[in-house]
């Protein structure tokens, strides 16, 4: 399976929030930097990103650029919450889940109409 166009679809406040409980929980709550700090660097890494496209220049605004160092980790966080809170919803699991950034490869051994369901459902 494929996440389809992860990068122009992790809407800022979500992604911000996923940053913000990984560091709190590998770095503890009372670590220097903050992470309220650090998660005020990615706001504005995420939303004061200038372009240019031909003769023009532009800031994005809105999603995350997919041309900025920070972007992969920031969609592999956003992600690993994401199917953390998806995995344990699931009434029904995969035997195997692996996923790289956007991409995940899973085993699926309930049948097909139970597949269609585990992808239906909301996250």
């Amino acid at each position: 399976m494929d996440v389809n166009a992860l990068y122009t679809n992790i809407p800022h406040g979500e992604g911000i929030g996923a940053c913000k409980s990984a560091l709190e929980k590998w770095r503890g709550p009372n670590s220097s930097p903050s992470s309220t700090f650090l998660c005020d660097l990615i706001e504005i890494i995420l939303t004061c990103n200038c372009f240019q496209f031909a003769d023009d220049m532009w800031r994005q605004i809105h999603c995350a650029a997919i041309g900025t160092c920070m972007t992969p980790s920031y969609a592999n966080l956003f992600m690993s919450e994401l199917e953390d809170k998806f995995l344990a919803s699931a009434a029904t699991k995969p035997k195997i889940w692996l996923r790289y950034i956007d991409d995940i490869f899973l085993v699926w051994t309930h049948g097909r109409s139970n597949l269609d369901t585990f992808i239906a459902q909301p996250c």
